[in-house]
């Protein structure tokens, strides 16, 4: 699936992705902070190095200002139950468009 396209700036701050270096083979998450600064539809997903979406971990529409924080399992669909990526480079990206 394509990602779809930032719609707005600086409505996401404080924006945090620990750890930085995971093997999602090994059942090890991602946990992203940030804070929005006004209400806002928030879309996290991954890419591979090829920058193609290969899981989508966040979509929360109409959320309020302030932190935000979501994990990512390091499988598709980020279920518990998904399939886990195969290692590689991924890279979390995430925007927020305002309501």
């Amino acid at each position: 699936p394509e990602a779809p396209q930032p719609t707005s700036s600086g409505v996401v701050t404080n924006f945090k992705v620990a750890p930085t270096t995971f093997n999602p083979g090994k059942a090890e998450s991602v946990k992203v902070d940030l804070t929005l600064t006004e209400a806002a539809d928030v879309y996290a997903y991954v890419v591979n190095a090829n920058d193609q979406v290969v899981a989508t971990f966040a979509n929360f529409a109409a959320t309020p200002a302030g932190a935000v924080s979501y994990t990512w399992l390091g499988k598709v669909g980020n279920v518990a139950s998904g399939d886990a990526l195969v290692d590689g480079s991924y890279t979390v990206k995430t925007f927020a468009s305002q309501q």
